[in-house]
């Protein structure tokens, strides 16, 4: 194999980047597949612990107490440690017996130590989920226990009638949970204030679950309450976090959630069921779907962390007892189990978010190099200590490595206890003895608003915290006046927390107002009418709307008329077209939208439609002409063909737009030839120009792009000069045939290559051409197992990190326009910060080399080929409501098709192209895999 110029190499090497491969930033970075530590006794494990000064660390349990793979830890009101662990993860081997547990630990002597051991119940398979519920009437004797376990789509309530310790009969619940995935089942329970029982599942889980109030779904992400005296299950679809895996509650009941794909959340705002129909005949009716909850995230998909980076989190409590320093109190724990720490954050009030609060990291308190020191639960117990639920295993996930894979440890497991040195325990109080009572009895009085007129009084109140209790308080409300007191929170600052707990109780109440004849509709205020238009966009309230415009659009306040005008164009009919474009004539964003609905919707041009947009394009502002130009497009006003063409010699911004317009009038392909080939037009025209010709004449747009690709001046133009043909093969075969007979700079290659990457292209054809002009060739090798195990033997003998540090880092690699590192960088492919210490050396080995074999989950591409000609590729964002939504990976927009626009459709798996690899030597190759193994570690 020939070596190839060192920034030529460097420049292909780094390309290799974009292959999709899990990372995760932290400043102790987490390894999800490991080799296991030479001594695994708990000795060994605690040598390695780094506790934070004023703290020491004991072993409370391990496996010798039978508790390997402990998964939750849960109290009694006799100070009992109840643990629910399972060897069977990740699956069963075949041929054997399941035979998961609950196992009751006690510390009978105070020592610190468990010394008595009794099994409850086992013949569990995977049970994620446990919690000690309130004694149940079958239970004759006072030492008697119940317990709530998920263990796969069941919810089991468990039951001593004799005091034993020993279970003595079981009921199931309710079934129907989803099992799509392991460890995002029904997990982590936890006593709401309320009384309720939270219980959290994971994105892959689509639960459907019978109930006495009818049938009850939950598809995707999102967590349950549960109300055993009443039977309610109510569920709430969170979109984000993806896999929840705790719920801690502050002294005022406010939650704060944690989730093992990385985060915590602020989770008042989504406690708005939005499924909550009682009517047998129509519960089975999704309240929100999955895929509106995707469009509609919160600003940093809900993080409240602040610090550099996000963190991975199983297990949370908050500190509240007197044996911890006063410093300390009100601090969330957390176990790291991917970093192998456990972490304390402080909450404080949300810079930008008035309503919600942040998570500011403070010094941890414990880190460990012993990569199978797995922290998975985190409970405070009655004296103040800290105890650590450790489920010990070098390998956690699944897809990162085989279900049987050797390093997996079924057979260990610890509870560590953490203590404060030179302070007083704590005796059965606190927090703790409160957590208990409340448990065994239920709450003892009201705790959340729930009178009507404090709720509305709360609505106005000066502290955007009040005013969000406000609206999820009223969203429980079961009257049609709810969503008038909700939409009350308008009059006052909005903020994200919020607008997204408003968003989900206009439909969460809409069972209550949503009844002809909608009397209640017409008392409200334009803007309160507005937002719920908006939201719910139902054909009832947009006949509201239309009534409303019609008597007194003229006189509105603009802020209203726009936002009821908007509403009626995106969710009215072809009628409403021509009452949005009078009242809405000089308004940009109402003119936008109209060409929007024209394109999409297939709207035609309503009659008296065109002297109006002829006045905005004689007299109107440069935005308001460049607005009426795409709605004279969308609706084919050939009336304004010359209007358009004098435009052309304008100033401004006004030529591009039309541009577009005349190429949707008929315009000859001659006019758009001359502006693309004008050197003296702005890059924006030139642009538009191209744009058009890829549609009409797509051979010579590609042929006309080689010829300027050279003169190009930076990477955003380069961009938007070649998006337009990344969706016409014909183009592309054309640009690089072109270069072939006369090459560009090969500055202007590489930065072409770079547009590429950071679209996710991979074309075979533009890849030779650029690679001809660079001085290398491209090939694929074909798949060896036996290539793959001695490259990793090199690559761990005689890697150098630094020469493969110097190769990844080349200018114009590419590598920040597919992926983010510190939180900075493209979306094509997921972060790199962590690689070395997420994915063994081989897999990165066959994800660089051959990317289809390793593609992170949520990161396969669809290619969409479109009946107009064009091909687009991307990724999905959601597929309901009768159309697809796909994130162009060319323009970075989330664009709709409907099934009718749709010719094809493919996976077409990961957007690294193959075969780079052949553009370096193998030591360039074994020290690129070097630098990246050894990230994060």
């Amino acid at each position: 194999m020939r070596k190839v110029l060192p920034s030529f190499s460097s420049f292909w090497l780094a390309w290799l980047c974009t292959t999709c491969i899990l990372a995760q930033q932290s400043k102790k970075k987490g390894i999800s597949v490991g080799e296991p530590p030479p001594d695994h006794s708990p000795e060994a494990e605690l040598k390695s612990f780094k506790v934070l000064d004023g703290f020491e660390v004991n072993l409370f349990a391990s496996e010798a107490d039978g508790i390997p793979n402990p998964i939750a830890i849960r109290w009694d009101e006799r100070g009992r440690l109840w643990v629910l662990q399972t060897s069977d993860y990740p699956q069963a081997k075949p041929g054997t017996v399941s035979d998961d547990k609950i196992i009751i630990l006690e510390d009978t002597n105070h020592d610190g130590r468990a010394d008595k051991r009794t099994v409850f119940t086992g013949g569990l398979s995977q049970p994620m989920g446990m919690e000690l519920a309130p004694r149940d009437a079958g239970v004759k004797s006072p030492n008697g226990h119940s317990v709530y376990v998920g263990e796969g789509e069941k919810l089991w309530l468990m039951h001593d009638d004799d005091g034993d310790d020993r279970v003595d009969r079981r009921e199931v619940v309710f079934s129907g949970f989803g099992t799509g995935d392991t460890h995002q089942c029904l997990n982590s329970f936890i006593w709401a204030p309320d009384g309720a029982l939270v219980m959290h599942q994971g994105l892959h889980c689509y639960s459907r679950v019978t109930t006495v109030h009818g049938t009850k779904t939950l598809y995707g992400a999102g967590f349950w309450h549960y109300y055993a005296k009443s039977g309610r299950l109510n569920p709430y679809p969170t979109g984000m976090p993806a896999n929840a895996w705790g719920t801690a509650f502050t002294k005022w009941g406010q939650p704060i959630m944690v989730a093992g794909a990385a985060g915590m959340f602020w989770a008042r705002p989504m406690e708005v069921s939005t499924s909550l129909e009682e009517d047998s005949h129509v519960s089975n009716r999704h309240g929100i779907p999955h895929f509106l909850l995707e469009r509609f995230q919160l600003p940093y998909s809900g993080q409240i962390i602040k610090t550099d980076g996000l963190r991975k989190f199983c297990g949370v409590d908050i500190v509240e007892n007197t044996h911890w320093p006063e410093s300390m109190q009100e601090e969330v724990i957390t176990g790291g189990f991917f970093e192998n720490a456990v972490y304390r954050h402080k909450l404080i009030p949300h810079s930008e978010f008035p309503s919600g609060m942040e998570a500011v990291e403070q010094p941890t308190l414990i880190t460990s190099d012993n990569v199978a020191f797995r922290p998975i639960d985190i409970r405070f117990g009655p004296e103040g200590a800290l105890y650590i639920a450790d489920w010990y295993d070098p390998i956690i996930g699944h897809y990162q490595a085989s279900f049987r894979h050797p390093n997996r440890d079924a057979t260990h497991g610890r509870i560590w206890r953490m203590v404060a040195k030179s302070r007083e325990l704590e005796r059965k109080g606190g927090r703790w003895a409160a957590y208990q009572q409340h448990r065994q009895t239920g709450p003892t009085g009201p705790t959340s608003l729930t009178n009507p007129t404090e709720i509305e009084k709360a609505t106005q109140s000066s502290i955007a915290l009040v005013r969000l209790e406000a609206v999820v308080a009223a969203a429980k409300l079961k009257s049609p006046e709810a969503i008038k007191i909700a939409l009350k929170v308008l009059d006052k600052p909005m903020d994200s927390f919020i607008e997204r707990a408003l968003w989900l109780t206009v439909h969460a109440t809409a069972p209550q107002w949503k009844k002809p004849p909608f009397e209640i509709l017409n008392s409200l205020p334009p803007k309160h009418l507005a937002f719920l238009v908006e939201k719910e966009g139902s054909a009832e309230l947009l006949g509201v709307v239309r009534t409303m415009l019609a008597q007194k659009g003229e006189s509105m306040p603009p802020e209203t008329r726009r936002g009821l005008l908007v509403a009626l164009v995106r969710k009215g009919e072809p009628g409403d077209m021509l009452m949005a474009l009078k009242l809405g004539v000089q308004d940009q964003e109402v003119l936008e939208d109209l060409a929007a609905a024209a394109a999409q919707r297939g709207f035609k041009t309503p009659e008296g439609a065109e002297p109006l947009l002829l006045g905005v394009l004689k007299e109107g502002n440069e935005a308001q002409k460049a607005a009426a130009c795409a709605l004279v497009g969308a609706w084919r006003l050939k009336s304004a063909e010359t209007v358009m063409r004098g435009l052309l010699e304008a100033d401004g911004g006004v030529c591009a737009p039309a541009l577009m317009a005349l190429a949707r009038l008929g315009e000859p392909a001659e006019t758009f030839e001359k502006h693309a080939k004008d050197a003296k037009q702005s890059w924006a025209v030139r642009t538009a120009a191209l744009t058009v010709l890829a549609e009409k004449k797509p051979v010579l747009a590609g042929q006309l792009a080689a010829v300027s690709l050279s003169s190009i001046p930076d990477a955003e133009t380069m961009r938007a000069w070649l998006v337009p043909l990344l969706s016409r093969e014909s183009a592309l075969g054309a640009l690089a045939k072109a270069l072939d007979a006369k090459p560009c700079f090969a500055e202007a290659a590489k930065l072409a290559m770079t547009t590429l990457t950071a679209a996710g292209r991979g074309d075979a054809v533009l890849t030779t051409a650029f690679g001809k002009i660079l001085g290398v060739k491209n090939t694929v090798p074909a798949y060896d197992s036996a290539w793959v195990a001695a490259l990793a033997t090199e690559v761990k003998a005689h890697g150098d990190v630094v020469k493969g540090k110097a190769v990844f880092n080349a200018p114009l690699s590419g590598c920040v326009a597919c992926h983010k590192i510190g939180g900075q960088g493209g979306i094509v492919g997921p972060e790199l910060d962590a690689v070395g210490r997420g994915v063994p050396v081989e897999l990165l080995i066959e994800a660089v080399v051959w990317p289809n074999r390793q593609i992170k989950e949520g990161y396969v591409a669809t290619t969409l080929t479109l009946k107009d000609g064009r091909k687009l590729q991307g990724y999905k964002v959601s597929e309901a409501g009768g159309e697809m939504q796909l994130r162009e990976l060319a323009s970075g927009q989330t664009s709709r098709f409907t099934p009718a626009q749709i010719a094809e459709r493919q996976e077409a798996g990961s957007l690294m192209p193959e075969g780079l690899i052949m553009n370096m030597t193998r030591e360039e190759l074994r020290d690129l895999i070097a630098y990246l193994a050894g990230l994060g570690r």
